[in-house]
């Protein structure tokens, strides 16, 4: 084979595994901040659990500052039952009473209902803490992993990339420069084998005459008349 073209080949292959690398190493920030997220979503969670507490402990507070009030009132009203004189004024009373007492023990009520919720969050609280803590420590040792990955690939990438500087240095400057235009025009490959009579770049069919001459004149470097990759051949099995 041309010299070349081999390093054309070498170069191609080389081009490839680093865009390979390069799309793996681009995956693993993306896969960082899908286990940061999922982390953040699970504390997210947790603290609002936490602000739902907070306001039912203020509610219940607020509450308990109603029935003080009206516990008042009713010891008030208690104390005023005695001086009454009037059957009216005693009945009137009453039913002021019978009021606040309403009023006590719907304030009661709702206080026990506050209690139950604040006991259940706050038992999903410590239940959420545990597995938070996991997750913290699962998302670390997600992150070592990827991130020795990330360095395992990017080491890999610039082995490879000086493989490719010394082998552009031996390359025709004229070559190199169609070479990365046919790169960039056809998908990243630019040298594609010529089988079967025919371009395995494009799969048009070769004439037979330059077929023969591909795989008779190796020294030379022949183009595909349609995409216009450079062509070699290669024995099947080789």
């Amino acid at each position: 084979m041309n010299p070349q073209l081999e390093n054309l080949c070498l170069m191609q292959d080389l081009d490839i595994r680093i865009r390979n690398l390069d799309q793996g190493i681009a995956k693993v920030p993306v896969e960082i901040d899908r286990l940061k997220q999922e982390l953040q979503k699970e504390e997210a969670s947790w603290e609002s659990a936490k602000a739902k507490v907070d306001d039912f402990e203020k509610k219940r507070r607020e509450k308990e500052r109603e029935l003080d009030s009206a516990e008042a009132k009713l010891d008030k009203y208690n104390s005023q039952l005695l001086s009454v004189k009037t059957n009216k004024e005693y009945t009137a009373m009453l039913h002021e009473i019978d009021q606040v007492k309403d009023e006590i023990s719907k304030i009661e009520e709702d206080i026990l209902i506050i209690l139950d919720q604040t006991e259940d969050l706050q038992d999903y609280l410590k239940q959420e803490k545990i597995s938070i803590e996991e997750k913290r420590r699962a998302f670390d040792e997600g992150k070592n992993r990827l991130e020795k990955v990330l360095s395992s690939l990017k080491g890999e990438r610039d082995a490879l990339f000086l493989e490719r500087g010394k082998i552009d240095e031996d390359l025709d400057n004229s070559l190199k420069m169609e070479y990365q235009k046919l790169c960039q025009a056809r998908k990243g490959i630019a040298v594609a084998r010529a089988r079967n009579e025919a371009c395995e770049g494009c799969n048009i069919k070769l004439m037979p005459q330059l077929f023969q001459e591909i795989k008779n004149y190796e020294d030379r470097i022949f183009r595909c008349p349609s995409c216009h990759r450079f062509l070699f051949y290669k024995e099947d099995g080789d």
